[in-house]
Protein backbone atom coordinates (compact mmCIF):
# COMPACT_ATOMS: atom_id res chain seq x y z
CA UNK A 1 0.00 0.00 0.00
CA UNK A 2 2.83 2.40 0.81
CA UNK A 3 5.38 1.14 -1.70
CA UNK A 4 7.08 4.06 -3.41
CA UNK A 5 4.97 6.61 -1.52
CA UNK A 6 6.46 10.06 -0.98
CA UNK A 7 5.73 12.41 1.92
CA UNK A 8 6.37 16.07 2.65
CA UNK A 9 5.72 18.20 5.73
CA UNK A 10 3.68 21.36 5.21
CA UNK A 11 3.85 24.19 7.74
CA UNK A 12 1.54 27.03 6.82
CA UNK A 13 2.11 27.53 3.10
CA UNK A 14 5.70 26.22 3.10
CA UNK A 15 6.15 22.69 1.80
CA UNK A 16 9.29 20.84 2.91
CA UNK A 17 11.36 18.41 0.89
CA UNK A 18 9.77 15.16 -0.27
CA UNK A 19 11.01 11.93 1.33
CA UNK A 20 10.14 8.23 1.34
CA UNK A 21 8.34 6.66 4.29
CA UNK A 22 10.04 3.35 4.80
CA UNK A 23 8.45 1.87 7.89
CA UNK A 24 5.24 1.68 9.92
CA UNK A 25 1.68 2.79 9.37
CA UNK A 26 0.94 6.43 8.77
CA UNK A 27 -0.73 8.78 11.24
CA UNK A 28 -3.81 9.33 9.09
CA UNK A 29 -4.03 5.69 8.04
CA UNK A 30 -7.38 4.24 9.20
CA UNK A 31 -5.69 0.92 9.95
CA UNK A 32 -3.33 2.47 12.57
CA UNK A 33 -5.76 2.60 15.52
CA UNK A 34 -7.20 -0.80 14.62
CA UNK A 35 -3.71 -2.31 14.51
CA UNK A 36 -2.83 -0.78 17.88
CA UNK A 37 -6.04 -1.93 19.59
CA UNK A 38 -5.59 -5.43 18.16
CA UNK A 39 -2.03 -5.56 19.50
CA UNK A 40 -3.18 -4.22 22.88
CA UNK A 41 -5.89 -6.91 23.09
CA UNK A 42 -3.33 -9.61 22.24
CA UNK A 43 -1.03 -8.18 24.91
CA UNK A 44 -3.78 -8.23 27.55
CA UNK A 45 -4.82 -11.77 26.62
CA UNK A 46 -1.23 -13.01 26.91
CA UNK A 47 -1.00 -11.31 30.33
CA UNK A 48 -3.88 -13.50 31.48
CA UNK A 49 -3.67 -13.95 35.25
CA UNK A 50 -6.94 -15.82 35.65
CA UNK A 51 -5.41 -18.68 37.59
CA UNK A 52 -3.23 -16.53 39.85
CA UNK A 53 -5.45 -13.49 40.48
CA UNK A 54 -8.92 -13.49 41.92
CA UNK A 55 -9.70 -10.01 40.66
CA UNK A 56 -12.72 -8.18 42.07
CA UNK A 57 -15.74 -10.33 42.79
CA UNK A 58 -18.98 -8.75 41.59
CA UNK A 59 -21.04 -11.88 42.28
CA UNK A 60 -20.02 -13.18 38.87
CA UNK A 61 -18.21 -12.50 36.77
CA UNK A 62 -14.89 -11.79 38.44
CA UNK A 63 -13.34 -8.65 36.94
CA UNK A 64 -9.56 -8.31 36.62
CA UNK A 65 -9.38 -5.40 34.23
CA UNK A 66 -11.42 -2.75 32.46
CA UNK A 67 -10.45 -1.82 28.90
CA UNK A 68 -11.54 1.00 26.66
CA UNK A 69 -9.44 1.87 23.62
CA UNK A 70 -5.92 2.39 25.02
CA UNK A 71 -7.07 2.87 28.64
CA UNK A 72 -6.66 -0.15 30.90
CA UNK A 73 -7.59 -0.44 34.60
CA UNK A 74 -6.24 -3.39 36.57
CA UNK A 75 -8.42 -4.48 39.50
CA UNK A 76 -7.49 -6.56 42.52
CA UNK A 77 -8.71 -7.07 46.06
CA UNK A 78 -5.25 -7.83 47.47
CA UNK A 79 -2.04 -5.81 47.23
CA UNK A 80 0.04 -8.79 46.12
CA UNK A 81 -2.45 -9.59 43.36
CA UNK A 82 -2.30 -6.03 42.04
CA UNK A 83 1.48 -6.18 41.83
CA UNK A 84 1.21 -9.55 40.09
CA UNK A 85 -1.22 -8.09 37.54
CA UNK A 86 1.11 -5.14 36.93
CA UNK A 87 4.07 -7.51 36.49
CA UNK A 88 2.14 -9.71 34.04
CA UNK A 89 0.93 -6.76 31.93
CA UNK A 90 4.42 -5.21 31.94
CA UNK A 91 6.06 -8.48 30.80
CA UNK A 92 3.40 -9.02 28.16
CA UNK A 93 3.79 -5.47 26.84
CA UNK A 94 7.55 -5.98 26.46
CA UNK A 95 6.95 -9.28 24.66
CA UNK A 96 4.64 -7.46 22.22
CA UNK A 97 7.07 -4.58 21.69
CA UNK A 98 4.89 -2.03 23.52
CA UNK A 99 6.20 0.37 26.15
CA UNK A 100 3.77 1.45 28.86
CA UNK A 101 4.12 5.09 29.85
CA UNK A 102 4.80 4.75 33.58
CA UNK A 103 4.52 8.51 34.13
CA UNK A 104 0.86 8.28 33.06
CA UNK A 105 0.22 5.05 34.98
CA UNK A 106 -1.32 5.60 38.41
CA UNK A 107 -2.41 3.46 41.35
CA UNK A 108 -5.55 4.30 43.30
CA UNK A 109 -6.24 2.26 46.45
CA UNK A 110 -9.65 2.61 48.00
CA UNK A 111 -8.97 3.45 51.65
CA UNK A 112 -11.40 0.95 53.13
CA UNK A 113 -9.92 -1.88 51.09
CA UNK A 114 -6.28 -2.25 52.22
CA UNK A 115 -4.63 -1.43 55.52
CA UNK A 116 -1.20 -0.50 54.18
CA UNK A 117 -0.22 1.42 51.09
CA UNK A 118 2.80 -0.15 49.43
CA UNK A 119 4.80 1.08 46.49
CA UNK A 120 3.90 -0.58 43.22
CA UNK A 121 6.47 -1.13 40.51
CA UNK A 122 6.34 -1.50 36.76
CA UNK A 123 9.77 -2.84 35.95
CA UNK A 124 12.13 -0.51 37.80
CA UNK A 125 9.70 2.43 37.86
CA UNK A 126 7.67 3.22 40.95
CA UNK A 127 4.05 3.96 40.03
CA UNK A 128 2.53 7.07 41.59
CA UNK A 129 -0.21 6.39 44.16
CA UNK A 130 -2.95 9.01 43.90
CA UNK A 131 -6.04 9.94 45.92
CA UNK A 132 -8.13 10.57 42.81
CA UNK A 133 -7.92 10.27 39.05
CA UNK A 134 -9.99 10.75 35.94
CA UNK A 135 -10.88 7.62 33.99
CA UNK A 136 -12.93 7.94 30.83
CA UNK A 137 -13.91 11.46 31.81
CA UNK A 138 -15.13 10.60 35.32
CA UNK A 139 -13.36 11.60 38.51
CA UNK A 140 -12.89 8.70 40.95
CA UNK A 141 -11.59 9.27 44.46
CA UNK A 142 -9.92 7.16 47.12
CA UNK A 143 -13.23 7.21 49.01
CA UNK A 144 -14.91 5.63 45.94
CA UNK A 145 -16.79 8.87 45.40
CA UNK A 146 -17.65 9.38 41.74
CA UNK A 147 -19.90 12.39 42.36
CA UNK A 148 -17.13 14.99 42.65
CA UNK A 149 -16.76 17.51 39.85
CA UNK A 150 -13.78 16.91 37.62
CA UNK A 151 -11.00 19.47 38.13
Amino acid sequence: MYAKSQLAVKMGVTLGDWFSAELGSRQSDPISPLSFITLLECMMESADCNVLCKGVNTHEPVIRDLRFADDVDLLAEEETELQLLIDQVHASSEDCGLKINTSKSKVLVFKKRWRSFSDYYMGTSVLECVHEFVYLGNLTTRDNDCSAVQK
